[in-house]
């Protein structure tokens, strides 16, 4: 198992929370685990934080430079997990309510079964962590891949590259669906995190204008895949996916 894990300026976040549910709740081995910084110092200082043993690589600055250095760091054909550095844990469906998920193993193995079989290279989860709007259901349909976790087969292919610094994970679910006609969806299991909300990361960079502008840019290059989204409350600018598209 290959797990990478993407990060700037969090390491004590990233101790606390991702590693804590990897390394502690799931019992993973830190030879799975890649860690990836934006430069040098960065390096410096997370080296001296982490689990001695965790690989750190350095890799691009901003968040879509780290993600497509990230896809031709990995050989095609590998299978990889990425976590953001922010995970308090995967959860499953539990009735109305959920509970901590920790068989990573198991959900490596059916989302990446799930790919080969329906001929994709991308799997995600649901991204909203409600056991009330949860399903049983593995889907293949246009649904939202979220960025904190999902998996890919690594293909280098760089029509596969996001351009977006934000909605970058709708981006690369439309790419990936565009391509394939499939992305998988296991709509049992959803993350932990607080995402607009942790400090660090993007939130050193991220501006409503360029949250805005990223939206608008999707809504118009694949008008037939998104739309603007005028029902969902929030503070920024949000799109939808057509679940019908072909």
């Amino acid at each position: 198992m290959k797990i990478a894990i993407p990060s700037y300026k969090r390491v004590e976040t990233l101790c606390k929370k991702t590693l804590k549910y990897l390394l502690q709740d799931c019992k993973i081995d830190l030879k799975c685990i890649t860690i990836f910084v934006a430069n040098e110092e960065e390096y410096k200082d997370y080296k001296k934080s982490v689990n001695k043993g965790l690989k750190i690589v350095i890799g691009k600055e901003t968040l879509k430079g780290q993600r497509n250095f990230m896809d031709f760091y990995y050989e095609a054909g590998e299978k990889v997990l990425f976590f953001d550095d922010d995970i308090e844990g995967l959860y499953i469906k539990s009735g109305n309510k959920t509970k901590l998920f920790t068989d990573l193993l198991s959900l490596y193995k059916i989302g990446f079964n799930e790919c080969v079989k329906h001929n994709t290279a991308l799997f995600g989860i649901c991204a909203v962590n409600n056991g009330f709007y949860m399903n049983g259901k593995i889907s293949t349909n246009l649904k939202y891949i979220v960025g904190c976790f999902y998996g890919q087969i690594i293909t280098q292919d760089r029509t596969l590259s996001v351009t977006l610094e934000d909605k970058e994970d709708f981006e690369r679910t439309i790419l990936y669906f565009d391509k394939y006609k499939k992305v998988v969806r296991l709509n049992m299991i959803a993350p932990k995190t607080n995402y607009y909300d942790e400090d660090g990361g993007m939130q050193i960079t991220r501006t409503e204008d360029r949250v805005t502008a990223s939206a608008l840019t999707l809504i118009n290059k694949y008008p037939q895949y998104c739309s603007l989204n005028t029902k969902k409350k929030s503070s920024h600018t949000e799109i939808k996916l057509n679940p019908r598209a072909k």
